[in-house]
């Protein structure tokens, strides 16, 4: 397919009785795959935010050929796909429908539930599982999860009429006697909008964790001191994702006590907060914070948790620190291990990925034996077929030749070793951070973006799952 945004929406007539409803149902499905896409490349090591532009392209051309159909598209085509709930097909037509209808009406498409009785049985199962689903919820359950690429967030989230932000605005002034739901997804949306929210110090308060931690991730664009206040009382907060939620934002804002909490929570995070707590201490802790982190996956290979290793490599690459390099050697021939060591020296000491030298050849994995075009799937016998088919993203990191990269380093270190923290190869910057979220792979991009509002005390904030244009870098 052509992938300039001219030629995307090409045969969309529109006759004397309509557009060709078949083209435009073609649109949304083209849309809902590049969407897709879309989200799974801000994860990737292999895109960057050209890359990741190069997609939004096509995707707004596609919505595009969905506006050329007129109002009557979201009757038509997207309302019956968001009533089905498909994603992430729903956030496209809800995304497309926002580009259609006038701000009086998006109240109604983001109600779409009661237009229905299909839709309204699914209401009551839900509402019967509610209390079920309460107490589920545990200390490490993350209350957002669910909620951060649902089809109303998205398309909030992506919508480019500017009106959507008094809308938003008007809802969330109203919404606080509302479904805690719906709250929340409009103070994500409000978030990533980086819009500043009003009345943060009663939504801090209330009782669901889920609004409490979209209102200490919206609180990171705020600057009142009631807001200041009430993010502070939620650092020691129940919910250890409501806590990491408000003690990140209370580090962007340099709040006090953000950074003592930071510390106690990387000592003890659970699993699924490790990689955020321990990015907290590679950004902005001492030579003992670095000590400590670089400990967790330093020392022989049969030591420790390999995850916790993983985990702590990762975020040790943001940290700049030459010891890391040092103490990730050992690692760079660990099947597993290795290819977030190789990252760790890419990230640090600026190892060349484009050196073939350096990294082995890309392969397709474990997925059959490959021959001269053709794949051999493994037998019916042999098949998982309970097994997960996503791609992991780190199994798409290159794979380090441990000899060559170690001989690369041991011929720079004399000269890199003298700077107390590094970025890519040279001394860590303003400069060097801007480059790396500029041509940094997108996978490092929420880090580095982390590091620069933190930096900036919450003056330079760039948002995830945005289009990137509004990342000017």
């Amino acid at each position: 397919m052509d992938t300039q945004r001219g030629d995307e929406h090409e045969g969309v007539e529109l006759r004397a009785g309509g557009p060709l409803w078949w083209i435009v149902e073609r649109h949304l499905d083209e849309a809902a795959a590049l969407v897709e896409r879309w989200l799974e490349a801000w994860e990737a090591p292999d895109f960057d935010l050209e890359a990741l532009a190069s997609v939004e392209a096509r995707i707004l051309a596609h919505l595009d050929g969905l506006r050329v159909a007129g109002p009557e598209v979201v009757a038509r085509v997207l309302r019956p796909v968001i009533l089905r709930g498909e994603v992430p097909d729903a956030g496209v037509a809800s995304l497309a429908a926002m580009a259609v209808l006038e701000p009086g009406e998006w109240s109604t498409l983001f109600e779409p539930r009661g237009a229905s009785a299909e839709a309204d049985e699914m209401d009551a199962v839900l509402d019967a599982l509610a209390p079920w689903r309460a107490r589920a919820q545990s200390a490490q359950d993350d209350p957002l999860a669910a909620l951060r690429c649902s089809a109303r967030v998205l398309a909030l989230s992506l919508a480019e009429d500017p009106r959507v932000d008094a809308w938003l605005d008007e809802r969330l002034a109203d919404a606080s006697a509302g479904d805690p739901t719906r709250l929340a997804e409009l103070l994500l949306a409000a978030a990533r909008r980086g819009r500043a929210v009003v009345g943060l110090p009663a939504l801090l308060q209330r009782a669901e964790a889920q609004v409490v931690a979209a209102a200490a991730l919206a609180a990171r664009h705020a600057s009142d001191e009631g807001s200041a206040a009430a993010l502070i009382s939620c650092f020691e907060h129940a919910n250890a994702w409501v806590r990491a939620e408000a003690i990140e934002s209370g580090l962007i804002r340099q709040l006090p006590g953000a950074w003592a909490c930071a510390r106690t929570m990387a000592s003890a995070a659970p699993p699924g907060l490790r990689r955020r707590a321990w990015l907290w201490l590679a950004l902005l802790g001492d030579e003992a914070a670095q000590a400590e982190l670089i400990a967790r996956f330093g020392g022989a290979v049969d030591e420790g948790s390999q995850a916790e290793r993983a985990d702590a490599l990762w975020a040790a690459s943001f940290g700049g620190r030459p010891a890391a390099v040092d103490a990730a050697l050992p690692l760079l021939g660990d099947p597993v291990l290795g290819p977030l060591a190789g990252e760790l020296f890419r990230a640090i000491a600026g190892a060349p990925e484009e050196d073939d030298s350096l990294w082995e050849a890309a392969s397709i994995g474990d997925i059959g034996e490959i021959g001269e075009g053709e794949v051999s799937l493994p037998s019916l016998e042999d098949d998982d077929l309970e097994a997960e088919l996503g791609i992991d993203a780190e199994s798409l990191l290159p794979v380090p030749k441990a000899e060559a990269l170690a001989a690369w380093w041991a011929e720079r270190r004399p000269e890199l070793a003298a700077q107390p923290r590094l970025l890519g190869g040279v001394p860590w910057s303003e400069a060097a951070l801007l480059e790396g979220l500029r041509h940094g792979s997108m996978r490092r991009t929420p880090g580095l973006a982390l590091a620069l509002g933190i930096h900036s005390a919450g003056q330079r904030q760039l948002q995830a799952l945005v289009w990137t244009w509004r990342w000017r870098v």
